[in-house]
């Protein structure tokens, strides 16, 4: 999206954060940094908004109007209006974080919808062992007031490899539901103001890391802010005992040879210009403190992250290479999974209860973890007839 002069006369709203953390993956799209040369205290960004467009849609057999605009997907929470927002994230400068979030916006535009369907409305999440719902949604927000009421949704910083990323939704159309009518801005400018901020512990400095969170972020082409990240000169992988690539197992699938074991694998990893090994759940256990065994296992990923490593495969069934049961935020009961080994933010469980990666379990009681600093996959093995077959049909894929 092209970058144009602001209008004189602006809307402007100043947003104040408690900042949490969160995540949401988009594709670089429409940056356009406005004047930060190298001063890294206040970063601008402009963007600009194709007019809205307005299709037919229809939900359990009921027609509603779809207001779309290119380049930003639809959001809407249920019986509320689904409307285009556009997902941003932004790599914050080396040890700082948002202080405050400020929104300007062009002259507003206000579009008639008098002779068109109600608004699409956001529907209702079900499982899949659910029957599908048979009635179309019905409004329940404030009509008389324009929807949403905020022009900039926070969502929070969350780190990956030790780099701050903000996440941030601009709104550039708004609905007043008792008129029928869109309220939509052709160019919003968000300007975010930093704070000093401690350096984030996982920060390794290496320029692989660099490279792999600028392809993250809206706003890779901000040399100001950049340049504040210094990466490491030279190799600091492979030195004795650490891996790029390691595979956590028992002592006994570490032990078991056969026409293909654990040993073919980790040579076949060496083989691709990789340092690669195997540690044992039994050395973890007994070199590592934590609360249990998964915390156990999960500091010496950190600590082997810091060395390098990049891609862990757990080698063994859950009785054997054990996982952490983590909240499900639907009150449907615990999920069995290995997220905990690979995003390492805080420790999964900030308020200490019996609930691991609730919603606030982040660092601080932010947004839980969700980028991952690790590559994960696991062999769910548990005997020697198991392990062939996986080593064979890993390396002959």
């Amino acid at each position: 999206m092209g970058r144009k002069k602001m209008k004189e006369k602006r809307s402007t709203i100043i947003l104040a954060l408690v900042l949490a953390a969160a995540s949401a993956i988009v594709v670089p799209t429409g940056f356009a940094a406005e004047s930060n040369q190298g001063d890294v205290d206040m970063l601008s960004y402009v963007y600009s908004f194709e007019q809205p467009s307005f299709s037919p849609v229809y939900i359990c057999g009921e027609e509603f109007t779809r207001v779309s605009i290119d380049g930003c997907p639809f959001y809407g929470n249920a019986n509320e209006p689904r409307l285009p927002v556009k997902p941003l994230r932004f790599l914050l400068p080396q040890e700082t974080t948002v202080d405050e979030i400020i929104v300007e916006t062009s002259e507003p535009q206000t579009f008639e919808m008098g002779g068109l369907a109600p608004i699409e409305l956001g529907t209702a999440a079900y499982r899949l062992d659910q029957a599908p719902p048979v009635d179309p949604p019905t409004p329940d927000y404030d009509q008389n007031s324009l929807y949403p009421g905020r022009l900039c949704d926070v969502v929070g910083v969350q780190y990956f490899r030790g780099f701050p990323i903000l996440h941030v939704n601009l709104r550039p159309v708004q609905y007043l539901g008792s008129t029928h009518t869109i309220t939509y801005y052709s160019e919003m400018k968000i300007t975010i103001k930093t704070k000093p901020a401690p350096l984030n512990p996982l920060y390794r400095g290496l320029p692989e890391d660099k490279e792999a969170v600028l392809y993250k972020v809206d706003n890779a082409a901000d040399i100001a802010v950049t340049s504040t990240y210094k990466t490491t000169e030279g190799d600091t992988k492979g030195s004795f005992g650490w891996y790029e690539y390691v595979i956590i197992t028992t002592e006994d699938f570490a032990d078991y040879q056969g026409a293909w074991d654990f040993n073919d694998l980790v040579h076949y990893r060496q083989s691709q210009g990789l340092t690669a090994g195997i540690k044992t759940v039994e050395s973890i256990y007994s070199e590592y403190s934590g609360e249990d065994n998964q915390a156990k296992m999960r500091n010496y990923i950190k600590d082997a992250y810091q060395h390098g490593l990049t891609w862990v495969l757990l080698g063994g069934d859950v009785e054997y290479v054990p996982f952490r049961y983590l909240y499900a935020f639907d009150g449907e009961g615990n999920i069995m999974s290995d997220l905990y080994y690979q995003c390492l933010d805080g420790n999964y469980n900030y308020d200490g209860d019996n609930y691991y990666g609730e919603k606030y379990d982040g660092v601080g009681g932010g947004w839980i973890d969700l980028y991952a600093e690790v590559w994960i996959g696991r062999a769910p093995v548990d005997c020697g007839e198991q392990i062939e077959n996986f080593v064979r049909k890993t390396i002959g894929y």
